[in-house]
């Protein structure tokens, strides 16, 4: 799990590889806002997009990774 923050401090992103009900390999990311309830949810298979494709987006528009969290599946 690698987790991003806007230098700002509004907004965040949570990245983390897992397994969907099929046995599929994805990434799952949750996106929002901390002043306001705007987010959500995004599923992508691992087979088209990786973590640090996530990451480089993410720091592309301003984010900062702020940490990371226990080792992908």
């Amino acid at each position: 799990m690698r987790i991003f923050r806007r230098a700002d401090g509004r907004f965040y992103e949570i990245a983390e590889p897992t397994y969907d009900l099929l046995g599929d390999r994805v990434i799952s990311t949750c996106h929002g806002s901390i002043h306001s309830r705007r987010g959500g949810v995004h599923i992508y298979l691992a087979d088209y997009v990786s973590v640090d494709d996530i990451a480089l987006v993410r720091i592309a528009h301003g984010y900062v990774e702020v940490g990371q969290g226990r080792k992908g599946t």
